[in-house]
């Protein structure tokens, strides 16, 4: 949802609380339309971050400050210079606009006082943070420069007049009377939405307010204003004055809804809209919005890891493939290449009834058992002996390249297997320092460069935990590092290890503790194993176990890729069974 007016205010109430009369200590500049101010303060919460990014704009808290770049932007080095070591005086919204003005005084070494204003303006694509000098209006820089090319309104260019962005001419809905209320509604198309009608009317108010005030009403969601009489219209003015009432009073009541494990909406009051089960309350509205962005940042860091793995490891993929196709030419090519060593042993067994300048030998294939006649073709040029030669050079040449291919051929396909694995890891992991285990494993393999860290990956990689329902611990490993980890590492020669047969998939480990294994465990580390594979949305899946002692890493096998014998097969259905615990 947008960053509305109202929850803008919300913001501004609870930072009026604890920042005003405060100084800026430092300011940081993590992203291209992001700031952070950071005021001094004994408390951690001290850290204002305000974000001009077209689909993230929004002020709030942090709880911690996020990684700077180590040569800071333009912007932030003036922020720096006229800000930092400034107190922050007031804050101003006018009305319910979805701009809020820090109000700063600034001190010189000289004494003389600097008054500076910084607009930041939280309106999607046109936001913006804009840096002024508010004696003489001046702009002294903006996180987006803009030209008239851009935007005919107003320029955003240092020594230019500041222009407020334009009003939109909806009325504040605090400030109203019943009266007004009724008038304005009464003047709209009576086939118009009511939450529509809202949204069209009134400032600060988002798509989502405006459904929840309907809601909140009693009402439909998608009641149109003819089928509202004085008493639907009343309870909506009810709900208004209410919201009105909570907000002068500072009554917020923080929320964010779930969608599954995904954060989909938040809002500084209740959203009755929503079932209670997918809704989460914060104390504050900045806890809030501070939970809500960091898992919105943490979700975009992922995908965009995991969209990078996967492009490389699918180029590296298709890339395979192309060479595994020229190889199996070449092997079709080599098909013939004992025709050319019997046409050469022919050629020198009828050495006596061959001349130079014969174009062809007709004679018995002595090594077929039909000793069936076989027309050789000559150089004429060359003699009897020179044309045996020819065969035999070609015999060998050819016997090299087919022993190429398949020796090539065996590599690819071990290659491809190998990349298998590693696809279906990435589309499983479910946090960054899965996807970070996946990345170091491929450059350790030679598909990526390898990165200079300051916290390296865990030394112990992480897997999953289960308990089966006779109480035996199940581990599941999610990707090779982890695989390679439990089978390698932490089994034990007496524990059961699983894995789907012929499909790329997890490392099963049952911990035996010296205990036999029953069956209704075995099945369900099977399932476990079937749901950990590529094979997880497939009907009975076959799933080999054995004994941990039988299974071996070959000498040079790349991460995950072991053998193992002396294995049985058992089939289930992928299920990540909810019986057990994780």
């Amino acid at each position: 949802m947008p960053f509305d007016g109202i929850t803008l205010n919300a913001v501004k109430q609870e930072l009026e609380q604890f920042l005003i009369e405060k100084r800026i200590d430092r300011i940081y500049q993590p992203g291209k339309e992001t700031i952070i101010i950071k005021f001094r303060m004994r408390s951690d919460k001290c850290n204002l971050l305000v974000s001009c990014s077209a689909d993230s704009a929004r002020i709030h808290l942090l709880d911690s400050r996020q990684k700077s770049p180590p040569q800071p932007p333009i912007f932030c080095m003036v922020l720096r210079k006229y800000l930092e070591g400034g107190q922050l005086i007031c804050m101003e919204q006018k009305g319910l606009e979805r701009v809020l003005t820090l109000h700063f005084r600034k001190v010189n070494e000289a004494g003389s006082v600097k008054n500076l204003a910084l607009h930041c303006e939280i309106m999607g694509r046109h936001s913006n943070i804009v840096l002024v000098d508010s004696d003489t209006n001046c702009i002294l820089d903006g996180a987006k420069r803009l030209t008239l090319e851009v935007n005919r309104y107003r320029q955003i260019l240092p020594g230019m007049p500041y222009v407020p962005p334009p009003s939109q001419n909806k009325h504040d809905f605090r400030t109203i009377t019943e009266e007004d209320f009724f008038n304005l509604l009464l003047a709209q198309p009576l086939n118009s939405k009511l939450h529509q009608i809202l949204l069209n009317i009134y400032e600060g108010f988002s798509p989502l307010i405006c459904r929840e005030i309907v809601v909140q009403a009693g009402l439909t969601e998608d009641i149109i204003l003819d089928e509202c009489g004085e008493y639907e219209l009343g309870r909506v003015w009810q709900v208004l004055i209410k919201m009105a009432e909570d907000m002068a009073a500072s009554r917020f009541n923080p929320v964010l809804v779930r969608d599954n494990s995904k954060y989909i909406q938040y809002a500084p009051f209740d959203l009755l809209q929503y079932p209670e089960n997918k809704k989460e309350y914060f104390e504050s509205v900045n806890e809030a919005l501070n939970t809500f962005f960091t898992a919105k940042e943490y979700a975009l860091r992922f995908n965009e890891k995991k969209h990078k793995l996967e492009r490389l490891v699918n180029a590296q993929i298709k890339k395979g493939r192309n060479k595994l196709a020229v190889h199996e030419q070449d092997l079709i090519e080599t098909e013939d290449t004992e025709k050319d060593r019997i046409a050469g042993e022919l050629i020198t067994a009828n050495m006596y009834n061959v001349s130079r300048g014969d174009r062809e030998i007709n004679t018995p294939n002595y090594y077929d058992p039909e000793q069936k006649n076989v027309v050789i073709p000559l150089d004429p040029s060359l003699t009897p002996s020179q044309n045996a030669q020819k065969y035999f050079k070609k015999y060998r040449k050819g016997n090299v390249k087919k022993q190429k291919a398949v020796y090539y051929i065996d590599r690819t396909r071990e290659e491809l297997l190998y990349l298998d694995t590693v696809s279906m890891a990435i589309s499983q992991a479910a946090t960054l320092e899965e996807l970070e285990e996946i990345r170091e494993e491929l450059a350790n393999q030679g598909y990526l460069k390898k990165e200079k860290r300051k916290t390296p990956v865990s030394t112990t990689p992480g897997y999953l935990t289960y308990i089966s329902t006779d109480g035996f611990t199940i581990m599941v490993g999610k990707n090779n590092r982890q695989n390679d980890y439990l089978t390698m590492k932490v089994a034990q020669d007496e524990d059961m290890w699983l894995h789907t047969k012929d499909i790329p998939g997890a490392h099963v480990i049952v911990k035996s503790e010296g205990r036999r294994v029953p069956e209704r465990t075995l099945l369900e580390a099977a399932m476990l194993a079937a749901y950990y594979s590529r094979g997880k949305l497939s009907g009975n899946i076959p799933v080999d176990y054995t004994l941990k002692k039988h299974v071996r890493k070959p000498k040079g096998a790349k991460p995950g890729m072991v053998i193992y014998d002396h294995h049985s097969t058992v089939y289930v259905k992928p299920e990540s069974n909810p019986r057990l615990s994780p």
